[in-house]
């Protein structure tokens, strides 16, 4: 008379689980990318429609300038010609933890727009690009505004 154990071999369960650990690790980096790429592109759109609205207030109102302050987690709407971080009507947005605002070559890391006209104040070419980085994927988008204040993200 032969017995039979029921259960699974010690090689069985660490094969199930190498598996299931693998099939895991491909659906967990998979679902981050979409994520973060989705983090990226808001973002850039926030960042755009930021320095179209200071630009805007500053053709819309002749007695003030307007500007978008850059730093590494954040940016800030902020109303005249220098950026004052105790002013109470600044606008400022607070990026996601995976993003950073690098390689800012922008004169004191601000983008100021004319009154009236709405140019950009002390454009000099070259001193007018800043890098939005997703720290997860690397991926990242470069932004560059001329004198007119188009902004272009590639």
């Amino acid at each position: 008379m032969k017995i039979y154990e029921k259960g699974f071999t010690f090689i069985e369960l660490i094969l199930v689980i190498s598996l299931f650990s693998i099939i895991f690790v491909f659906m967990f980096t998979s679902l981050v990318r979409p994520r973060s790429l989705a983090d990226l592109v808001a973002t850039e759109d926030l960042i755009v429609v930021t320095v179209k609205e200071a630009q805007s207030l500053a053709i819309l109102n002749p007695q003030r300038e307007y500007g978008v302050h850059f730093e590494q987690n954040k940016f800030i709407l902020f109303e005249g010609t220098t950026y004052s971080p105790s002013d109470p009507n600044n606008l400022e947005t607070t990026l996601t933890t995976n993003l950073l605002v690098e390689s800012i070559t922008l004169p004191g890391g601000d983008i100021i727009f004319s009154q009236i006209s709405g140019e950009v104040q002390n454009f000099t070419s070259g001193q007018n690009s800043f890098v939005l980085r997703e720290s997860n994927t690397n991926e990242s988008k470069t932004f560059t505004i001329n004198k007119i204040g188009t902004l272009d993200a590639n």
